[in-house]
């Protein structure tokens, strides 16, 4: 499934960049010199010829037409061509060679390294895009595209345009982001109802972990910014990008003991949550009530529903769709109906424990009846009990947890990385650069980032997770130590996908808006590289 989804963001990739990015490299071109000189077995075209490539190069189309009024395929037949045509082309062709090779090397990224440091690799294309001369406004006429549909009456009394100002990028934010939101709340609700946040004694730790790793680099952000236009943007380091977290946790592999990877996995939960009553609160506009109300009676109605059993999916998805809709127009930020419909969605099987087995020993009995019958397997009606036990393992697990694993290949393989594609993308200036520059007008919004960042959030993780075990609130995970924590604590400050949503949320000006994506990246990539480091100079490998 991975590798599908490898190949499908490998071309996408590819039919958006490789036009742009070919047309902004710099010319011209020798061909007489590496790597556009021909070699001795390519001289006369004998190699081209046994191989037929007039043949089924004609089946492939132009990318475009290239030079005025003249399209290579039809070259042989048009005639005379005139100097300036033809050296047009040979600079043309050594482009291509060289967009050729880029995507070859492009491909080997996708396909081999992903979502490891290929991860990086298309996050670092991707600002090149933003910021290259030639396309930079390309990558911004993309984002702008609108897509409202728009109804007209024949008299034009009524119009009706829906989703009103859904462009490309706010389809990415406040669409396709809600899908995410949705993943996150089906994972908080797990770990509240089973999981590491189900009794008090399990979360006491994670919970003021994560109350102290959002505190903290809010205090310093503001510190920096405080009584400044910039002051609103205190939310952005608070957040903890859970996926990178854990995944950089993941590759550590049997160093890290498995109690200090459910605490940073809880702790991160918990961080989550937080993030989204900080955006439900803080960074929500001007509430239209109808609206909110209206979907809140939705809401209400779908959670009678799960009360009285019902387990269908058709009763919540469909209804789930208008209240996105309702939460849209309502000034809430829409992504946050995927979590409160997370928190609906039914964790209750279908079917009963005793049930199941009933039903799983009926089938396991007449599967071997027919056996004994026929040795053909399966045959028609083995296939028929094969079938009622898939059915019945199905509806066996409940829809919470049936969505969550359905949903997570397509968060973590498409939705991501077209959510970092859409905003990742910064205009690279000095003035943006400069992240550590403080003025009584702009205030510091790189700095208080950055540190937020780097500084509190490990420094809150671990001071409050210190008090609560010292104060006999909490426990220490088992087989940890302080170091161990503290290095753990450090990949909190990868705030990545979610503090660069929360930047944009809270910062209109474009300074802000770009200075603040820069301090996200350094800020995340800076806790990356420090806990991971700490990581290895701390844990030995054990055996887990």
């Amino acid at each position: 499934m991975s590798g599908f989804w490898k190949c499908v963001l490998y071309a996408a990739a590819l039919a958006l960049l490789a036009h742009p990015l070919g047309q902004a490299i710099p010319g011209p071109f020798d061909p007489e010199k590496r790597p556009f000189r021909s070699r001795k077995w390519e001289q006369n075209g004998r190699i081209y010829t046994k191989l037929a490539i007039d043949k089924w190069k004609k089946l492939v189309p132009d990318m475009s037409r290239i030079l005025p009024d003249m399209v290579k395929k039809e070259l042989p037949g048009s005639g005379a061509v005139t100097a300036d045509q033809a050296a047009a082309l040979v600079q043309e062709t050594c482009r291509a060679e060289l967009v050729h090779g880029a995507s070859c090397l492009l491909g080997l990224a996708f396909l081999w390294l992903w979502p490891g440091w290929g991860g990086v690799i298309v996050l670092a294309v991707w600002v090149l895009l933003a910021n290259l001369p030639s396309t930079a406004m390309y990558y911004e006429h993309v984002l702008s595209t609108d897509l409202s549909l728009l109804i007209e009456s024949p008299d034009h009394v009524v119009d009706l345009v829906f989703p009103r100002d859904m462009n490309v990028e706010k389809l990415i934010n406040d669409g396709l982001m809600v899908i995410f939101f949705f993943v996150v709340g089906l994972e908080i609700k797990r770990e509240i109802v089973c999981g590491e946040l189900s009794t008090a004694r399990k979360a006491i730790l994670p919970v003021m972990a994560a109350a102290g790793g959002m505190l903290a680099p809010a205090l310093i952000y503001l510190a920096f910014n405080h009584g400044t236009p910039a002051a609103h943007g205190w939310g952005i380091p608070t957040a903890t990008d859970i996926a990178f977290a854990i995944g950089i946790l993941s590759l550590m592999g049997d160093r890290v003991p498995v109690s200090l990877k459910i605490f940073l996995t809880a702790l991160a939960v918990v961080d989550d949550l937080g993030a989204i009553l900080v955006i439900a609160i803080f960074y929500g506009g001007a509430v239209k009530w109808g609206f909110l109300f209206l979907a809140l009676a939705i809401m209400a109605g779908l959670y009678g529903l799960n009360r009285l059993g019902e387990t269908r999916i058709s009763y919540f998805l469909i209804p789930a769709f208008v209240v996105w809709g309702l939460f849209y127009y309502s000034g809430i930020h829409a992504t946050l109906s995927g979590v409160a419909m997370a928190m609906i969605i039914p964790m209750r099987p279908r079917y009963s424990k005793p049930y199941f087995f009933r039903q799983l020993r009926n089938f396991t009995r007449s599967l071997e009846r027919v056996r004994e019958e026929d040795e053909r397997f399966p045959d028609a009606e083995q296939r028929y009990y094969l079938q009622r036990m898939k059915d019945l393992s199905y509806n066996s697990i409940g829809m919470s947890y049936r969505l969550e694993d359905l949903l997570a290949p397509y968060v973590t393989f498409i939705i991501m990385p077209i959510f970092a594609l859409a905003n990742a993308g910064v205009r690279i200036d000095l003035e943006y650069l400069d992240i550590f520059r403080y003025s009584s007008e702009g205030g510091a919004v790189g700095m208080g980032i950055f540190l937020g960042l780097l500084v509190g959030k490990p420094l809150g993780i671990f001071l409050t997770s210190w008090a609560a075990v010292k104060s006999g609130f909490a426990e220490m995970p088992g087989g940890v130590s302080w170091r161990m924590l503290l290095a753990v604590a450090c990949l909190g400050g990868i705030g990545f996908t979610m503090s660069i949503f929360v930047d944009a949320l809270a910062f209109d000006e474009e300074f802000f808006v770009n200075q603040g994506k820069i301090a996200i990246l350094l800020g995340s990539l800076a806790s990356a590289l420090l806990g991971a480091l700490l990581i290895r100079v701390t844990m030995p490998a054990v055996k887990n």
